[in-house]
């Protein structure tokens, strides 16, 4: 019981004396931070893919360097995004695919004139887009759209 009572006060001494956030290191740059946040993290085992808001998305190995992936998108703000193996899905205003790690992108979705895109889910040729609405004339739209051959149709 002595030894159990020693183990007990080191372990709660060791953590009072070091703070528990002192391993974390903020690695954001060249990502602007300010009023953008930082919406999305994901990864493909090699790759690390963040996504922002007002800045859009961006990639890198080591979490230090990060790669602009906006190039040629005249919406670059990023609302969600999903990776599947090297498929990449991102929400602007519709959904994008890009199959070259973001050197391209196509439109896979459009929503309807009263909607926006505001969650995707991928899981190998389905994509779920979920939707918000908003009012007209009474009504409101929104709700789930699928597609099971990569957005294709």
């Amino acid at each position: 019981m002595k030894y159990f009572r020693l183990i007990l006060a080191t372990l709660t001494l060791s953590s009072a004396l070091v703070p528990s956030f002192s391993q974390w290191l903020q690695v954001n740059a060249p990502i602007e931070t300010g009023k953008n946040v930082i919406e999305i993290l994901a990864s493909n085992g090699v790759y690390i893919y963040a996504g922002s808001d007002r800045n859009g998305l961006f990639y890198s190995t080591d979490g230090t360097n990060w790669i602009d992936m906006n190039k040629g998108l005249t919406l670059i703000g990023c609302i969600d995004m999903v990776v599947e193996n090297y498929n990449i899905y991102r929400i602007t205003y519709g959904i994008l695919k890009s199959t070259d790690n973001g050197l391209t992108w196509i439109e896979v979705f459009s929503p309807g004139i009263n909607e926006y895109i505001n969650t995707l889910f991928v899981r190998e040729n389905i994509i779920f887009a979920g939707t918000v609405g908003f009012m007209r004339g009474g009504g409101e739209e929104g709700g789930v759209y699928r597609s099971i051959d990569s957005g294709k149709t």
